[in-house]
């Protein structure tokens, strides 16, 4: 992907659209794009105005996804694996 010519002009054109600060803050007439979204539009590093130092710097919005998080009730009993507990004091 990152060496493909048409994924990186549309991740720099999106990033300089980002960076003008036009739509940070700004409500979305319809919801068709990432970018037209709440929590992208109000983020504090996303599209708020580029700075003069960070003319030249690339803003990319990643996705994360959390639907496969299982919730279950609180309990004392923890199983790490053995390889993230801490060491035992001797």
């Amino acid at each position: 992907m990152a060496q493909n010519p048409a994924f990186l002009k549309t991740s720099w054109d999106k990033s300089e659209e980002w960076k003008s600060g036009e739509k940070h803050n700004q409500p979305a007439e319809v919801l068709g794009n990432f970018d037209d979204g709440s929590a992208a539009r109000s983020h504090a590093e996303l599209m708020r105005a580029a700075t003069p130092e960070e003319e030249a710097d690339l803003r990319i919005g990643l996705f994360f996804y959390g639907d496969e998080i299982e919730v279950s009730a609180a309990s004392n009993r923890c199983t790490v694996p053995c390889a993230l507990r801490a060491p035992r004091a001797p």
